[in-house]
Parts: structure tokens; C-alpha cells; sequence
């Protein structure tokens, strides 16, 4: 009974490794973490590496990234894969990712962060789902980085390092010099809008800019104040004279009328209406940086973050930005948010599956959509365009003016089931179809039923044979072998008195 019950444990131990084997590689992703470099001082950035590896074909991953932001500022995210976002929610970092073409079984995402206060930070990587290419779960493995923030002699450096007019029709007089800081200009009445170009000097000086860029008649004041790290502060002051109507035919030259296309630069045709590349003089949205670019053979002014890069159109009575993308001119508006710009394309792709087109207006602008039966009334799913040059379908709220990038799992859950396309067996019962893990598990389990009854079996047949019985010994005579004889006996002869 020992060498059973012996036997019975080590069977039993044998399956549960084996099950434990299967699931074990069923989640066999694994997640690690490194930096660029464990000590990072205030003011400096530090790259913070999560590496997935498998054993297939990893295709995406969802999930979010804890870190104090208030020792640490989030700067961007790199991603070894081609599909996907990362936004930015207080300090936690959701991020979704899927490629259905990715081939490698190894998978990066490197985020970049820039040191705030002193102390030790920890950055942790919470996944929801890891996915192969095919959507099946690879398991939802976490893994935390830590650096250490450190304070270094701050910077007193409370200077620009450039400061000019955004119109070169109207320099700044005297010219920039990092220790004037009183600067002055005068524009004729035709002018409205007067904008600044400025960058620090230092990386971890901050700068505010104070004043309206549209004009009033008279004197106008506009200032960039610098604060240095060290808390040491320098206001630049420029004061825009706009001169009165009446006094605008005697202002030397130059004196555009409205703003001056640029000389030999091309006509643009679109949708119709003809437009002229101007200077950029209305107000760019945070992040765009004044760069010269030659359009056919023409140097002329535009604007550039990132991969975006826009130019200021005028149609003979309003200026308006446009975004140059694919040798194209699409209308721009910008949605700030997460301190990344959306821009909305007015390209519609193919229509997905179960959604209708339809229109929404933002900024006063018409814009290609999609809706859905299911979708709640302000939301709408539109094509887009991020800072960094991601194109692809995003969740647009018409009520709060945000922009969300949905995971392949949203857009599947609206896309309506379609009829299967039959397979190589007639549609009938298929191998690939089944998961390899239920078919050990339930032939683990069978086994295990099967020598539970074998010892039940032989356990109560060894209890039977131990029972008392009687010893019979086997001789040639059989005692019962009578003869008829023996038995039927003729009546003795009894006297009766």
C-alpha cells in the first residue's frame, strides 16, 4: 500500500509540473527595465528603456506608466514599434501599441523624462495585455526602473539667446544684443498683429511672454521675462508704435497693405480659391519655431515642430494657416493636448467596417468624420496627425475638444461580425483552432482520473485477498465421490415383538 500511495504522489507531481510547464510558456513574455544613467541631475534628461521579449511575434501592448511627477517631467516616447501613442494623465502614462506586421520578438518603448527635485524616482510599467500578431495574449508581465535625481550648481543665466520681429518687414531697433533689453518698432495702421521670435539661452531658464499680439492704435508694450535656474530674472521690453490711419501714406517704406506674398513664390490653388505664401504673422501655437523653406525653387517663410511644418495663406482678404504634408496644403487647427498638437486631415481612408461618414465642425472648420450606431451623440472618430508624424484614426469629443487614440480592441468591438470565409476542411472541425493548453489540461486530468481508479481497483482486491478461508487439502480420495450404492441401502432385517 506504501509503494501505491508512493507511486500515487509522484504521478500526481509529475502532472502538476507539467501543467505549471504549460501555462508558464502560455505567459512567457517577459518585461525589463533600464536608464541611460542612474544619476541624473536637475535640469537634464534621462531615458528610461522597457524591453519585451517572447518567443513569438510580439505585436502590441497596453497599459500605463507610474512615476511622481514632481521630481520628474515627461518629455516624449520612442517605440520600436510603428502604430501607437502614449498619453499623458497627471503621473501615469497610458500607452496602447499594435502592429500587425511586426515580425520581431523583441519590442521597446523608451521614454524620456527630465529631472525636476531631488530624490530617488521609481518608474513602473503596468501592462494590461501583451499581444502577438494575432491578437492572443502573451500575459501582462510589469517591471520598475529607478533613478535618483541629484542638484547641481544652478545656472544664473537669465538671458535670450535671440529676439527678433515676426515680420522681417519690421526690425527690431537696436538690434538684439543679450544685454539690451528695451527694444522699439513702428508699423504702419494696416498692420494688426505684431509677433514675437525668442528663444532662451539657457536649458533650464523659463520664459513668459506678456502683452497682446493684436494692436491698438498708439503705443502697444510687449515683454519676455527670463528666469534663470538659480531664480535670477531679465525682462526684455519691445514697444510696437502702430500709427494712426490718417498718418499711414507717409510711412517709409516698406508699407504693405496687407501681408506681402513672398516674391516669385508660386501660386497656390485650393479647393478652388488661389492663395499667396505670406510671412507668418499670426499667433503659432506652442512648439513652432520660424524656419525659411524653399517651396519649387522659392525660399519662403514657414513655421516647423516636429515633422509639422505650416504655412500663412492669404486669399486676398484673410490669412489663414495651412499644414504641408504629402505635397499638400490642408487646412490647419491645432488641439493641444497631453503637450502634444493633434492636427486634423481632411484625407478620409477607406470608411471602416459598420461606420457612416459624416461631418464635424471644429473651429469653425468642416471636417471629415465617422460615426457608429453605437457611438454616443459629440463623438466621432476622425483622421489625424500628431507632432511627431503619426497618422491614424482617433476618438474625437465634440463637448471638451479632446482627442483620444483607441486601441484596435475599441474599434473591434464596433465592427460588425462577418461571415466567416470557409476553410480548407469545409469549414468543419480545425486543429489550429484548438488552444494547446486546455488539450494538455484535459489530458493530464484524464490520466490522473485513470490512476486514481487503477489504485481503487487494486487497493480493494488486496483488502479481499486477506480474508479468512478454509485449507483445503486436495488427496486422490474425494470424499464426496459416493456411489448410488452408498446411499440407497436396502433395510436391515428388524425384529419385531
Amino acid at each position: 500500500m506504501k509503494k501505491l500511495l508512493a507511486l500515487f504522489l509522484s504521478i500526481a507531481l509529475i502532472i502538476g509540473v507539467l501543467a505549471a510547464t504549460v501555462i508558464t510558456s502560455s505567459a512567457a513574455c517577459t518585461l525589463s527595465s533600464s536608464v541611460s544613467k542612474s544619476e541624473v541631475y536637475i535640469g537634464e534628461t534621462v531615458t528610461v528603456t522597457f524591453t519585451f521579449k517572447d518567443s513569438v511575434a510580439i505585436g502590441g501592448a497596453e497599459g500605463s506608466i507610474d512615476f511622481d511627477s514632481s521630481k520628474l517631467e515627461y518629455v516624449k516616447t520612442e517605440s520600436s514599434l510603428s502604430g501607437g501613442d502614449v498619453n499623458l494623465l497627471g503621473s501615469k502614462l497610458k500607452f496602447v501599441y499594435y502592429d500587425a506586421s511586426a515580425s520581431s520578438k523583441t519590442f521597446t518603448i523608451k521614454l524620456t523624462f527630465k529631472a525636476k527635485a531631488i530624490g530617488e524616482v521609481k518608474v513602473k510599467m503596468i501592462t494590461d495585455s501583451v499581444l502577438d500578431v494575432d491578437l492572443s495574449s502573451l500575459g501582462n508581465p510589469s517591471s520598475t526602473a529607478t533613478v535618483n535625481v541629484k542638484v547641481k550648481n544652478k545656472s544664473s543665466d537669465a538671458t535670450l539667446a535671440h529676439l527678433a520681429s515676426g515680420d522681417k518687414n519690421y526690425p527690431l531697433s537696436p538690434a538684439y544684443s543679450a544685454n539690451v533689453t528695451n527694444y522699439s518698432v513702428t508699423v504702419p495702421y494696416e498692420v494688426t498683429m505684431f509677433t514675437l521670435s525668442y528663444s532662451r539661452n539657457h536649458s533650464a531658464a523659463k520664459t513668459e511672454l506678456s502683452g497682446s499680439a493684436e494692436l491698438k492704435v498708439g503705443e502697444n508694450t510687449r515683454s519676455v521675462k527670463v528666469t534663470a535656474e538659480d531664480g535670477t530674472t531679465k525682462t526684455y521690453t519691445v514697444k510696437i508704435t502702430r500709427l494712426p490711419k490718417e498718418t499711414a501714406d507717409t510711412t517709409p517704406e516698406p508699407t504693405p497693405a496687407t501681408p506681402t506674398a513672398t516674391p516669385d513664390a508660386q501660386e497656390i490653388t485650393i479647393d478652388g480659391v488661389t492663395y499667396s505664401i505670406v510671412e507668418i504673422t499670426l499667433d503659432l501655437p506652442e512648439g513652432f519655431i520660424p524656419e525659411d523653406y524653399t517651396y519649387g525653387s522659392t525660399e519662403v517663410p514657414s513655421a516647423i515642430s516636429g515633422s509639422l511644418r505650416v504655412f500663412q495663406l492669404n486669399d486676398g482678404t484673410e490669412d489663414k494657416l495651412f499644414l504641408y504634408r504629402n505635397n499638400r496644403f490642408v487646412p490647419f487647427y491645432a488641439l493641444a493636448q497631453y503637450e502634444r498638437d493633434y492636427v486634423i486631415l481632411e484625407d478620409r481612408p477607406d470608411i471602416p467596417h459598420g461606420f457612416f461618414a459624416a461631418t464635424v465642425n471644429v473651429g469653425g472648420v468642416s471636417y471629415p468624420a465617422w460615426q457608429h450606431a453605437k457611438l454616443d451623440a459629440g463623438y466621432y472618430l476622425i483622421n489625424v496627425v500628431n507632432s511627431l508624424g503619426d497618422n491614424y484614426c482617433a476618438l474625437y469629443c465634440d463637448a471638451d475638444k479632446t482627442v483620444q487614440r483607441i486601441a484596435p480592441s475599441f474599434l473591434s468591438s464596433f465592427i460588425e461580425t462577418a461571415t466567416p470565409a470557409p476553410s480548407d476542411n469545409g469549414g468543419g472541425f480545425s486543429l489550429e483552432s484548438i488552444d494547446l493548453r486546455i488539450v494538455l489540461l484535459a489530458l493530464a486530468a484524464v490520466i490522473l482520473l485513470v490512476i486514481i481508479i487503477v489504485i481503487i481497483v487494486i487497493a480493494t482486491r488486496s483488502k479481499a485477498s486477506k480474508r479468512p478461508h478454509r485449507d483445503w487439502k486436495l488427496t486422490d480420495e474425494d470424499p464426496y465421490d459416493l456411489s448410488i450404492e452408498d446411499v440407497v441401502q436396502e433395510p436391515k432385517d428388524t425384529d419385531f415383538e
